[in-house]
């Protein structure tokens, strides 16, 4: 039996995209391993975010306390936790970058993020 020129030629082309489909597989399946691990990696991120988070709540919530119980009378420990309350808001502001130099407060609209050129309740 003989083997054609265009029977070799078929089976060269096959075989090469064989290995081209094979290749594409391949790289495929390392992409959704990759971002498999990117998905968890940011996971881990983002949970030790939170515990942040809640690990300075719980130490807020520990000097307010101790603020409140170690007053000496009731108008004392209202003092001192509307001071802290007051501090806590502030700094909530400053990190959440909303707070705006020029009006002294947070803007009503998330433009304004400090820039005292694009101030909305600040007086032009």
């Amino acid at each position: 039996m003989r083997v054609s020129l265009g029977f070799k030629r078929a089976i060269v082309v096959g075989l090469l995209g064989l290995v081209g489909a094979g290749i594409s597989a391949f790289a495929l399946r390392q992409a959704s391993q990759e971002q498999a691990r990117a998905a968890l990696t940011e996971s881990f991120w983002d949970a030790g975010l939170q515990s942040r988070g809640l690990a300075q709540a719980m130490e807020h919530a520990v000097v307010e306390a101790s603020a409140v119980y170690t007053a000496s009378d009731t108008e004392e420990a209202k003092q001192r936790l509307s001071a802290l309350q007051t501090r806590r808001s502030v700094r909530w502001r400053q990190r959440a970058g909303r707070s705006c130099p020029r009006c002294k407060g947070i803007c009503r609209g998330r433009s304004c993020a400090g820039s005292t050129s694009r101030c909305r309740r600040a007086p032009p």
